[in-house]
């Protein structure tokens, strides 16, 4: 196989870390998940950094997380955050150094996943609302608008694949997927 390194796209909540475990487990790869590696530098969760220092501010400390972690030598699979590609031309560095694989979820699929779980993704948390129901449609219309304006930048993706299934089967098909990229 000729690719040595995997960067996975996607929306937040879309299994980037969750397949790309999966699949580095399969290629006997290391698995590194760019915002985990953010939060271990600095000590500090992806809501705190963001209000700490702003959302440019965490896209450049992000930036040179990236630059680092596709500069090891070792092949890998990496998730990035669904900002990663959309800042400062890194879909292009993306696509330079990596086999870029999209992971694309439906934005209703997305907002069910991530119905309990916001305090990780700060762009899609919703400001308090008075029912939860209110909240859900407040977060599924932020997933849309953001799903809008991203798909574009994930469509330059090298491989695209519509993530419906378990993380292990969509391992397997990207594991697949992957064999068959020339790049």
């Amino acid at each position: 196989m000729k690719v040595h390194k995997i960067a996975l796209v996607g929306m937040p909540g879309s299994g980037k870390s969750t397949v790309g475990r999966s699949l580095a487990h399969l290629l006997g790869w290391a698995f590194h998940d760019l915002d985990a590696f953010l939060v271990a530098r600095w000590s500090m969760s992806i809501s705190e950094q963001f209000k700490a220092w702003g959302e440019e501010q965490f896209r450049l400390h992000e930036r040179d997380a990236l630059e680092q972690l596709l500069a090891q030598p070792a092949s890998l699979v990496l998730a990035t955050g669904g900002g990663t590609p959309v800042w400062h031309n890194q879909m292009n560095k993306l696509r330079e150094s990596a086999t870029v694989v999209w992971l694309d979820v439906d934005p209703d699929a997305i907002a069910q996943r991530l119905a309990q779980n916001t305090e990780l993704r700060p762009l899609l948390a919703s400001p308090t609302s008075t029912s939860s129901a209110d909240s859900s449609q407040e977060t599924l219309k932020r997933i849309q608008k953001l799903y809008k304006v991203r798909r574009s930048i994930y469509a330059q993706a090298h491989i695209h694949l519509k993530a419906i299934g378990p993380p292990e089967q969509l391992a397997d098909e990207l594991l697949t997927a992957i064999k068959k990229y020339t790049p």
